[in-house]
């Protein structure tokens, strides 16, 4: 109910607390917005496009065993995050906003929307010393060079760069960059593909009989 109030494609939402150790060494319940904020800090130290999900958390239990996928599925339905307890430690079972209205990865996937949001804010700030210049096809040009280079940089894969958009020759991160200029408006359009988390992974086995011959 409280997912569906918000039903925000820039806000998640946690449901369990946890246990820890305080300062003094007591094991105490540490309520759920602590665990909001553990997660939080946790997608501000990785790179844009990078999710939570299947990452560790340092805590030392929950305050409910949630089953994996019994528990699990409805919550991931109903827009909530869950945390479980796994033989590797507490994990993120999948780092989903509260968007609820579609499936669109830019809005359902945490980290698919910061990766576009970090596109947006990449591009908008190298533009930005666009504005004063003289209204012409040279500013125009210039515009979609600035853009095509912030793009190409937002593209180059790990370690080597961010990997925030993803792609191939057959399938470009970026493409169709257009620059358009009306009266006093330079206005910059583009296509791109921000990276989207891999959630599952399927394995297909073909199951064939044995057959032979034996001979003394």
């Amino acid at each position: 109910t409280a997912a569906k109030a918000l039903n925000s494609d820039r806000t998640a939402l946690v449901h369990l607390g946890f246990y820890s150790y305080d300062a003094n060494g007591n094991y105490v319940l540490y309520a759920p917005p602590i665990l909001a904020a553990m997660i939080g800090g946790g997608f501000a130290g990785l790179n844009p496009g990078e999710t939570m999900t299947n990452k560790s958390l340092k805590v030392s239990g929950l305050e409910r065993r949630l089953r994996n996928p019994t528990d699990t599925d409805p919550l991931l339905l109903g827009g909530v995050i869950p945390v479980c307890d796994t033989n590797t430690g507490f994990r993120v079972a999948q780092a989903i906003s509260t968007w609820l209205t579609n499936a669109n990865y830019n809005r359902r996937e945490v980290s698919c929307g910061f990766a576009t949001d970090y596109t947006a804010r990449s591009v908008r700030e190298v533009l930005q010393d666009m504005v004063g210049r003289k209204g012409n096809p040279v500013s125009m040009a210039l515009a979609k060079s600035k853009t095509e280079t912030v793009l190409a940089a937002l593209s180059v894969p790990e370690p080597n760069g961010p990997a925030v958009l993803a792609g191939d020759d057959a399938n470009p991160p970026y493409k169709n960059i257009v620059v358009s200029l009306d009266g006093d408006r330079l206005s910059v359009e583009f296509q791109c593909s921000p990276v989207i988390p891999i959630n599952y992974v399927t394995v297909s086995i073909h199951v064939v009989p044995y057959s032979g011959t034996a001979s003394a």
